[in-house]
C-alpha cells in the first residue's frame, strides 16, 4: 500500500476504536491491515491501550464486521459463479430435454407404418433363402424392419412390417419410388403365411403352397459377388480391411445393382 493510504487508515483508526467510524470506513480499515503489518502493529498498540472492558467490547464488535465481510465476499464470489455456471447449466438442461423429446418421438416409441406408403415381396434364390424385396413411398431410412411371429387360428404366421418414428405422416410421402432388397430370410417349414403389416391391419403376401417367383440372373450374380467378397464364418461377416478393396467392392456392387430388374 501507498504512504498517503497508510496514513489514511491510520486517521481513521481512533474513530475505529471508538466505535463511531461508519461500516465502510471500518472495513476499510479492516482490510488494509490484512496486508500492510505497519499499521497492524499501529493498531494493535493503540488498541492494547484501551480499558479491559472496553476492549473487550470492541474486540466482539470486530469479530461481527470480520464475519459480515467474509460472509459478503462468500455472496459476491457465488453470485459471480453462478452468473457463469448457471447459463451453462441451463444450456445443458435444455440440451439434454431436447435429445430426451427427440428419442422419445423419434425412436423410443416408433409405430408401424401404414401399408400403402410400402410394399414387400418375395423372390426365391437358388440356395433356398428367400430375398425380401421392397418398394417405398416413405423416405430410405426413416423406417426399420420388425419380424413377429404369431399364431392365428392355431396357424403359425408371420408379420413383416416397418416401423417408423410416432412422429410421421403420409405427407413424408416421396414422388420418388425406393426399390431395393431389404434383406435375405429363410420361410420355416411351419410357416403357413406371410403378411406384410401388423396383426390389426396387415395384407397377405405368400401363403404356404403357393410359389414364390425365382431371383433374375441379376440378383443371382449380385448375391454371389457379395458373399464371394464377404465369406461368412462362425462369427459372421469377415469384412475387408483394405480401403482398395472397399472401393472395388463398392463400384462392382453398384454396377450389379444397376443391372437388378426386379428393382426397376
Amino acid at each position: 500500500m501507498s504512504q498517503i493510504h497508510c496514513k489514511v487508515v491510520q486517521d481513521l483508526m481512533p474513530l475505529v476504536l471508538d466505535r463511531v467510524a461508519s461500516e465502510e470506513s471500518r472495513g476499510l480499515v479492516e482490510e488494509h491491515m490484512a496486508s500492510c503489518g505497519e499499521c497492524r502493529k499501529q493498531y494493535d498498540g493503540m488498541k492494547a491501550d484501551m480499558p479491559e472492558e472496553t476492549r473487550a467490547v470492541y474486540e466482539e464488535e470486530q469479530r461481527n464486521i470480520v464475519r459480515a465481510l467474509k460472509e459478503a465476499r462468500k455472496k459476491k464470489q457465488t453470485r459471480r459463479i453462478l452468473r457463469i455456471v448457471l447459463p451453462v447449466v441451463i444450456s445443458l438442461a435444455v440440451l439434454i430435454g431436447g435429445v430426451l423429446l427427440y428419442s422419445y418421438f423419434y425412436v423410443w416409441e416408433s409405430v408401424p407404418l401404414e401399408n400403402n406408403l410400402y410394399t414387400l415381396s418375395l423372390v426365391q434364390l437358388e440356395n433356398g433363402d428367400v430375398e425380401l424385396l421392397v418398394e417405398s413411398y416413405y423416405p430410405k431410412g426413416m423406417w426399420h424392419m420388425e419380424d413377429v411371429k404369431a399364431m392365428d387360428n392355431g396357424e403359425p404366421v408371420e408379420y413383416m412390417y416397418f416401423i417408423v418414428p410416432p412422429v410421421h405422416s403420409a405427407e413424408k410421402k416421396t414422388e420418388n419410388r425406393y426399390k431395393g432388397s431389404f434383406s435375405t430370410i429363410r420361410i420355416s417349414e411351419r410357416t403357413t403365411e406371410i403378411r406384410q403389416g401388423s396383426e390389426d391391419n396387415y395384407i397377405t403376401i405368400w401363403k404356404k403352397g403357393e410359389t414364390i417367383p425365382e431371383a433374375s440372373e441379376e440378383l443371382e450374380a449380385l448375391h454371389a459377388f457379395r458373399e464371394e467378397f464377404w465369406p461368412q464364418s462362425e462369427w459372421g461377416w469377415n469384412f475387408p480391411e483394405d480401403e482398395e478393396k472397399w472401393e472395388q467392392y463398392n463400384q462392382r456392387m453398384e454396377e450389379l445393382y444397376e443391372a437388378v430388374p426386379e428393382w426397376h
